[in-house]
């Protein structure tokens, strides 16, 4: 088999081999075994794949959207052993993601590992392994804090890019586990962060979300660390005079909502506690500390640390 460069961009097709993808129409297909290659998958080639899917979860759009970036950026790697699978009767089984994602960065071809010929029933025992989340990444690259740390580093990627629409809520999606270490790397201060913030997350109550506190400590401490001493002191204790009167109402304000049940959401609390801190700065109070939340944009109303 020829060798392949290990990181895959988007690129356009050299000449087409003889035979194609060599898949055969639906309910004609003839091999006996079950084989992989390399592929150079055409879009019309994706897209009849896509058309021709078996039984298959539904699409998730921000998926697609994160890989279709990851590949424009040189970030996604094609050929890391990961198959795209097509069964006996040349329907595919797994890929839909990465194939509509490639679809979706306009190029006109990408290198995939295929695998063709197996069984059509198998499709219900594909991906029964534990998935790697963004903290694993993080760990297996030697960070402590890991969890905190993946999702705070895309609170930090959110805040310096202005909160760009359709990124989801969830702290595992919308940004690419490369970027996201990249941010990290580029903002190294959060490392530091998340161990002086897990004083705040134990003691009180755990009603900051650890990964927003390490986010809005990061951040206020370069502003000024003399401020943002006091600012996390009283979130900590409750302690304060009436300079800090605002911030120990968004204590009171977390530690009230801190049941499963009630508990705020990370962009509320995010949103919450710069509104909070530019207050503070100002020495002003604040008649409302939460000013709602457009679901479709959670973050519109996010200022910036002042």
């Amino acid at each position: 088999m020829t060798t392949h460069h290990p990181h895959a961009k988007p690129q356009a097709s050299k000449a087409p081999q003889t035979g194609g993808m060599g898949f055969a129409p639906m309910g004609m297909y003839t091999g006996p075994k079950v084989s992989a290659q390399v592929q150079s998958i055409t879009r019309a080639e994706a897209q009849r794949l896509l058309d021709n899917m078996g039984t298959n979860r539904a699409r998730r759009e921000t998926r697609v959207a994160e890989i279709a970036g990851a590949m424009q950026a040189g970030r996604f790697d094609s050929l890391n052993g990961e198959t795209v699978i097509v069964d006996e009767r040349g329907r595919l089984i797994d890929g839909q993601h990465r194939l509509a994602a490639f679809l979706l960065t306009g190029a006109a071809s990408m290198q995939f590992l295929v695998v063709t010929g197996v069984a059509a029933e198998s499709w219900d025992t594909i991906d029964q392994g534990a998935l790697r989340t963004h903290g694993d990444i993080f760990r297996m690259h030697g960070e402590s804090n890991a969890n905190v740390l993946a999702a705070a580093a895309r609170w930090q990627w959110l805040y310096i890019h202005d909160y760009p629409a359709g990124i989801a809520t969830r702290s595992n999606a919308g940004i690419d586990r490369r970027t996201l270490l990249e941010t990290l790397n580029e903002y190294p201060g959060l490392r530091d962060a998340a161990v002086e913030t897990n004083t705040i997350y134990s003691h009180a109550g755990r009603a900051m979300i650890h990964s927003v506190a390490t986010f809005v400590r990061f951040n206020t401490w370069r502003i000024s660390a003399p401020n943002s001493d006091r600012f996390f002191q009283c979130l900590e204790t409750g302690d304060g005079d009436l300079s800090t009167k605002t911030v120990r109402a968004f204590r009171d304000k977390l530690l009230a909502r801190r049941s499963r049940s009630q508990r705020l959401l990370a962009p509320d609390i995010l949103v919450m506690a710069a509104r909070v801190w530019n207050a503070y700065r100002k020495g002003q109070a604040l008649a409302k500390l939460f000013v709602g939340r457009d679901l479709a944009a959670p973050y519109a109303n996010a200022p910036r640390f002042q």
